[in-house]
Formats: structure tokens, C-alpha cells, sequence
């Protein structure tokens, strides 16, 4: 899962700033790293938690930098070997973090961004230009919040991790009324969402967001044979994406359709038997999990269930 955090212009000290990094530890176990950077003759703290995924060894850690950009990633490049080809270097590790550190340094920015494939939350902080960008994926996969209030720029993975937050009552009735918060809001003054498919772009002073991507509003003048077809190829093909890993990569299986045919491509290209996952309930109305059993046994997957009640809510 992983996550990103970065204090800019802040009166925290360094432990204070690892403080707060580390209240996202539950999302990266394997290595929490927070490291000081110059920006605008000011501290640029910029941290990470680490859920190895792709290259297990510490030099895949983060931040990661070369001559031109530092990067805290949260995500999965899924067509990152393919852009390594593009790519002439001698890479150190076979991370996707490296791949991104420098295609943004050959291709640009917005011609990485364009050429991936995958779900990301991204600070990459250029040491020549002296800018910071916060980079989003297409649809919102991986969460990233941002700050900037009396000359301090704070962002984080999670709302936990960054301070003094006060309630929005704007933003209260609107979560009672619809459920959520829309927009570019969330619970807390000051305390802003970047929206999927933008760029937030930072000189220290000012800040711009942009909209990099939209879904394609014209149709595809197919047959219904054909679409069925290349949803299929789609769902193949991004599956098979996903399971690019170095380590185990299961299924959360729920016996609806969406999830049993995820498993079953899963099974169908998959070497080795996979293993799923399922939450039940003790209470019959709400128990799926005899539905999620039946897929399980079907596709002879390691079928593994976990029993919420009352006291785990508690």
C-alpha cells in the first residue's frame, strides 16, 4: 500500500515531522524513511513508508533521487518493464520507483504520465527548478491530501498525518446529507483532496492545479460481439498487469460477479494455486461468505474467511 508524506516551510523539528510519518506506518511495514531536502533556501521534509511490492532490497527504499528529482511514490507501475526499454540506463534496482524517477527525467512530466499504466500517488520534487508536483492517477485509486496555510505546504496519504486540523462545518452537513464529502474537500479546514487526473504544481509561493486526463467521450463504432471480446482481452490483460510481483499476490473474493471473474482469470494464468480472501457475518441477512466458498471450491483456490462480529467493531 505504501504512503507519502512532505513538510515544506514548517516550525516542526525533523522527530516531530518522523512523528508524524510514522502514524502511517500501518500502511508501509517494511521500511519508514524521512529525509530533509532545500527548497527555496527552506526544509523540504519528505517521507515514506515502505510496503515492498517489486524489489524487495533496501535500495529500493524511498525517497529515491537522482542528479535532477527526489520521488515518494505510493502505487504500482504496471507497465513499468516497458518503459524501461525506453529507457537507456544502467538501473540499479528493478523497481518501478526507478523506472518513474527517470522517465520523468528523460520524457518530461506529462509524457510519463501519459505512458502509465497503474495506480499512483506522487511527490516529485525537482532540485534544479526548485518546484514540487503532486501527481494523482486517473481515477482516484490512491489517496493524497495537501495543505498550505501561512506559508506552510503540507501533504500526506492520509489526513491523520498532517497537524493542526479543525472541522469543517460545511463539510460536516454535507457528509451527514450525502454520505460523503464531494468535491475537492474533506472534513477539515484548509485540508484539500487532489482530485484524480491533476497535477498540483509548487514554487514555494504559489501553487497550480491542473487537469491532465478525461475519459474519451466518443464511442467505439463496434459490435456487441466485438465488445465482448475486447472486454474480455481488457480484463485479461489488466489482470495478468497486476500480477507482476515478488511476492504473493491474492484475491479478496466476495461470490459477486466482479470478484469471481477477477479469481477465475486469476486462477486460469496463474502457475501456482491462489489464495483468496473473504469477510464474513455472524448474521445470516448480511453473510455472503457461503457464495465466496462456492467460488473458492470451484476454482480450488487456498480459500481463506475471517468472521467479523460486534467486538472486532468495537
Amino acid at each position: 500500500m505504501c504512503s507519502i508524506l512532505g513538510y515544506y516551510n514548517t516550525p516542526l523539528s525533523y522527530k516531530e515531522v518522523e512523528n508524524y510519518n510514522k502514524l502511517l506506518s500501518h500502511r508501509g511495514p517494511d521500511n519508514s524513511d524521512l529525509k530533509e531536502y532545500k527548497f527555496r533556501d527552506k526544509k523540504l521534509y519528505l517521507g515514506h513508508n515502505r510496503l515492498s511490492i517489486q524489489d524487495l532490497s533496501s535500495i529500493a527504499n524511498q525517497p529515491m533521487e537522482n542528479e535532477k528529482f527526489v520521488i515518494v511514490f505510493n502505487g504500482e507501475i504496471y507497465n513499468h518493464l516497458e518503459i524501461r526499454k525506453e529507457l537507456k540506463r544502467d538501473f540499479k534496482t528493478h523497481s518501478d520507483t526507478e523506472t518513474l524517477l527517470f522517465a520523468f527525467s528523460e520524457f518530461g512530466i506529462k509524457n510519463t504520465i501519459n505512458k502509465l499504466n497503474g495506480m499512483f500517488a506522487i511527490a516529485l520534487f525537482d532540485k534544479i527548478e526548485q518546484k514540487l508536483y503532486l501527481i494523482r492517477d486517473r481515477v482516484g485509486i490512491k489517496p493524497l491530501f495537501w495543505s498550505f496555510r501561512g506559508g506552510e505546504f503540507v501533504f500526506a496519504s492520509e489526513l491523520k498525518a498532517i497537524k493542526d486540523k479543525k472541522v469543517d462545518e460545511n463539510s460536516k452537513i454535507k457528509f451527514l446529507s450525502l454520505g460523503y464529502v464531494p468535491n475537492d474537500k474533506t472534513y477539515y479546514r484548509d485540508i484539500y483532496k487532489l482530485k484524480p487526473a491533476h497535477i498540483l504544481e509548487f514554487d514555494g509561493k504559489n501553487i497550480k492545479i491542473k487537469k491532465y486526463w478525461d475519459l474519451s467521450k466518443n464511442k467505439l463504432n463496434i459490435s456487441f460481439k466485438e465488445a465482448v471480446e475486447e472486454v474480455e482481452y481488457l480484463l485479461k490483460d489488466s489482470i495478468k498487469k497486476r500480477l507482476l510481483s515478488d511476492v504473493e499476490v491474492g484475491s479478496f473474493l466476495s461470490g459477486g460477479v466482479d470478484s469471481s471473474v477477477v479469481t477465475a482469470i486469476m486462477s486460469k494464468i496463474s502457475t501456482k494455486q491462489i489464495k483468496t480472501f473473504s469477510i464474513g457475518f455472524n448474521q445470516k441477512e448480511y453473510n455472503e461468505a457461503s457464495f465466496a466458498k462456492s467460488i473458492a471450491n470451484y476454482l480450488n483456490t487456498n480459500h481463506n474467511e475471517y468472521y467479523f462480529d460486534i467486538q472486532d467493531l468495537i
